[in-house]
């Protein structure tokens, strides 16, 4: 990503829902399965910016490896990355479906009790 720049993330899915977060853009989505989306923003800064930024911050003057006490910063060490955790995780992708099987089974349910309820007031 270049700085100044608008990105534009486009979202999409096909098994479960997927939770899309930048955090250190303050962004998050969700990817349902069948709804293409998507969000732009545009980065304000560069890694070594934010970096720089971190290093105001008590927690992030710590040493990056716990166990190593002469280990660099973890304002140093930090590196942006993307997460895919259901990948790592089977039952995190089974309990989404689930999730979203659930979801879309009260949906139905409340859109047909609402429909037969504006039948049921129509006077013929």
């Amino acid at each position: 990503m270049v700085k100044g720049t608008p990105v534009k993330l486009i979202l999409g899915s096909r098994d479960v829902i997927h939770d899309v977060g930048l955090t250190h853009f303050r962004l998050k989505m969700d990817a349902v399965p069948g709804i293409p989306t998507y969000f732009v923003f545009t980065p304000t800064k560069t890694t070594e910016e934010f970096r720089q930024d971190l290093r105001k911050y008590k927690e992030y003057n710590v040493p990056s490896d716990p166990t190593d006490p002469n280990s660099p910063p973890k304002w140093q060490t930090f590196n942006f990355e993307l997460n895919r955790d259901y990948q790592d995780n089977p039952n995190i992708a089974l309990a989404k479906s689930r999730e979203l099987a659930l979801l879309l089974s009260e949906m139905r349910k409340v859109a047909a009790d609402k429909i037969l309820r504006d039948l049921a007031s129509i006077h013929l």
